[in-house]
């Protein structure tokens, strides 16, 4: 299965293809459906068919990016492939490309999920932390406050005094 151009899952089933991908990949590309038994005789249809490839077909989006490359082998009763089978993996590939579509944007969603929460995550720690900050700044404010008004009470109390001095004698004197 490709995604922009990057192997995102292969599976093989029985045998591996003895070759490297991008000599499919290259070939998919040229052709929607390649059956190697009607290639002419060339190197690369008898490295196909030292490889058991006898079928590639590419498996495309609505949108004709390549999804995924089909590849199979001969058929267990050894005929060619038909027109009947060339249709029933037609079919098979619209289906299988709707589905390869969606598992890969529900990868790509659960990725951006999983980023976005390690984002929340880590903007949480920072807001706890500056939210722990500020109760200390604010209790020391709230220390500061009460200290400054403690230390000013006795130096209230003797201006209070004094100012209450003056209007006694201010009374004393006018009456």
């Amino acid at each position: 299965i490709y995604d922009n151009d990057a192997t995102y899952m292969q599976t093989h089933i029985g045998k591996s293809v003895s070759f490297d991908d991008s000599t499919i990949h290259r070939l998919a590309e040229k052709h929607d459906l390649l059956i190697t038994s009607e290639l002419q005789q060339s190197p690369k249809k008898s490295k196909l068919h030292s490889a058991d490839v006898e079928l590639i077909m590419r498996i495309y989006n609505p949108r004709k990016d390549t999804v995924a490359i089909l590849v199979l082998g001969q058929k267990s009763n050894g005929s060619n492939y038909n027109q009947n089978d060339i249709n029933m993996l037609k079919k098979f590939a619209k289906r299988l490309s709707v589905a390869l579509e969606n598992s890969i944007n529900y990868d790509r969603v659960k990725r951006f999920a999983d980023t976005l929460q390690g984002e929340v995550k880590e903007a949480t720690k920072k807001l706890k932390s500056r939210n722990t900050r500020l109760k200390k700044i604010d209790n020391d404010k709230n220390e500061f406050i009460s200290m400054a008004a403690h230390q000013h009470k006795p130096q209230r109390a003797a201006a209070r005094g004094f100012n209450d001095l003056l209007r006694e004698e201010d009374t004393l004197t006018t009456a």
